[in-house]
């Protein structure tokens, strides 16, 4: 059902989406005189940075991002009614940092964060009501790195950093969320030719707003990481992850042991690939009793590249799976839970599925019709594994819904195990070396499942995207 009220948010996220690449424009104005940027560039050095002084131990950075979006129906999927989610928004986030080498082996680094929201009317509270948030500026990182890997292997790095590993399914920064994600922690680093590994302690920065953030006392992960490139062609992962929460959803010990590979064929080669598979074990909190945790998760994926036709195709299909409890009676779980991933781009841009509970195929299909233009194209699927358990949204965690109209818990409802299906077109535009622009539009069709528990109207996400860097 079209409303009067939501025609307006229309036309103010149209107005936002203009806001956004008329700034984006304007900061980008001398840039856009360049000679056209390569389509992959390689790292600046300091001397190419304009914000770099004293031969590069002294270097600032500049991260502002602007996104103008639409949303409708993704938390209720109802037509007939208009949800606190149900909303344009202009978001900005805004970072600047600064790094000090005063010798090679030294590094301080600091680096601050401002995020506002404005239009929406989903509330302030970051990720409250799915809301961007008003984060106003707090100390994002802050950290001191001990290490010069040329001249010795092991490497130190202590304060507020990102910890990021793999492709982030299960320990990484929110980069899609207007305030991120950022830890507390520790990391001991072994570097080789072929190999690296890490060892680290961290606990999750919360935001406060009107206050200093902290990171929860109350909970933390520990883990190992080791990446090496020993086999020919490929990088091949191992890694252990424990999280140890004693308050909120995540309340428990959570055990995860995985492994990961990806190609990396030789130039020119049309195929890519990768699989990863996960183990998680321990024991969490369930209402008042203690059940132990035996659950999977599962990824493989498989590329072609046509490097010779024009706009140079990539067709990939790629199947996430994340086991769910058949049975919460019975003193065991299998629900899968993923405590920090980013989800974004894994799970549907709509970011109303998270890795848990659920089977995931996908087709995608990426062109690029020039230097500067990435086309792509997408198209999920989802089944819930048991339609015991909850559907969970992206971080894993949240159920999409919890009862049913009448107040029956829907894992009682006995309904169907098809979520939905979620198209998305994404469009990348690289404006210069420092602008990229951004954008998206998004439909999640409605499946049984939650025509079964509820409203089961079809959901629409738009944005506009530009990110300056410097």
């Amino acid at each position: 059902m079209i409303t009067q009220k939501k025609t307006v948010r229309t036309l103010r996220v149209f107005a936002a989406a203009a806001v956004t690449a008329a700034v984006a424009i304007a900061a980008d104005a001398p840039a856009a005189a360049a000679a056209p940027a390569p389509a992959v560039a390689a790292p600046p050095r300091a001397a190419d940075n304009p914000l770099s002084f004293a031969d590069g131990r002294v270097v600032f950075d500049i991260d502002w991002r602007l996104t103008a979006e639409y949303r409708d129906n993704d938390s209720d999927f109802d037509d007939d009614a208009d949800a606190a989610a149900d909303t344009d928004a202009l978001l900005s986030r805004f970072r600047i940092g600064l790094a000090l080498r005063p010798v090679p082996w030294i590094k301080l680094y600091a680096q601050g964060q401002d995020s506002r929201e404005t239009w929406s009317e989903r509330g302030r509270e970051p990720n409250v009501n799915g809301a961007g948030g008003n984060a106003e500026f707090d100390l994002r990182q802050g950290y001191v790195e001990l290490a010069n890997y040329q001249e010795f292997p092991v490497g130190l790095s202590l304060g507020r950093q990102i910890f990021q590993y793999g492709d982030g399914r299960f320990l990484a920064d929110s980069a899609w969320g207007n305030v991120g994600r950022s830890f507390d922690g520790v990391k001991l680093r072994l570097q080789q030719d072929a190999w690296w590994a890490e060892a680290f302690w961290a606990s999750v920065v919360t935001i406060e707003r009107g206050e200093f953030d902290e990171h929860k006392d109350d909970e933390s992960v520990t883990g190992l990481y080791l990446s090496s490139q020993q086999v020919p062609n490929h990088v091949i992962d191992l890694y252990g992850f424990h999280l140890d929460s004693d308050s909120g959803p995540l309340e428990g010990q959570y055990t995860t042991v995985g492994t990961r590979i990806v190609s990396r064929l030789a130039k020119g080669s049309p195929w890519d690939y990768k699989g990863e598979a996960a183990f998680q074990f321990g024991d969490r909190h369930q209402g008042t009793a203690e059940v132990d945790i035996a659950a999977v998760a599962l990824h493989a994926a498989l590329g072609y590249t046509f490097h010779d036709a024009p706009w140079r195709p990539r067709i990939g299909l790629s199947y996430d799976y994340a086991s769910g409890d058949g049975d919460r009676t019975d003193g065991d779980s299998a629900t899968f839970r993923t405590p920090y991933p980013t989800s974004h781009a894994w799970y549907g841009r709509q970011d109303i599925v998270g890795l848990s509970n659920i089977h995931n195929p996908r087709l995608s299909f990426k062109v690029h019709p020039t230097a500067k233009l990435a086309v792509t194209l997408e198209y999920n699927a989802f089944w819930l594994d048991d339609t015991a358990d909850y559907a969970y949204r992206a971080n894993g965690v949240t159920p999409v819904r919890r009862t049913t109209p009448g107040g029956q818990d829907v894992r009682d409802a006995r309904a169907s195990s098809q979520l939905g299906q979620e198209v998305d077109l994404v469009l990348d535009y690289a404006v210069s070396k420092n602008l990229k622009l951004h954008a998206g539009a998004s439909t999640f069709l409605a499946g049984q499942y939650l025509s079964d528990t509820g409203a089961g109207d079809n959901a629409v996400y738009y944005y506009l995207q530009s990110t300056l860097t410097f």
